[in-house]
């Protein structure tokens, strides 16, 4: 399981800001630091290659799909072409 990256200050404002949505109905809006702290850690985390044997896999299955999608179709059409005669 993953540490929350929330710092004690954070869990205090979203507490307090909560719970003025709940009693008075004032829409709550993150932080600006908490947004700009968030976006710079996720634009700085390297995005992870798929194994190779995904990328195969994947590409069979949309090879695969392709093929049974185009001969469903000559299907469709062939019988239909073949009930109007």
């Amino acid at each position: 399981m993953a540490k929350s990256k929330l710092t004690p200050e954070d869990v205090t404002w979203i507490e307090t800001r909560l719970n003025e949505a709940v009693c008075e109905a004032v829409p709550v809006r993150p932080r600006a630091e908490f947004v700009q702290r968030a976006k710079a850690e996720l634009m700085d985390t390297p995005l992870p290659e798929p194994p190779n044997r995904w990328r195969k896999a994947t590409l069979w299955s949309a090879l695969m799909l392709i093929v049974t999608a185009i001969f469903v179709s000559v299907l469709h059409l062939w019988q239909r072409a073949k009930a109007g005669n």
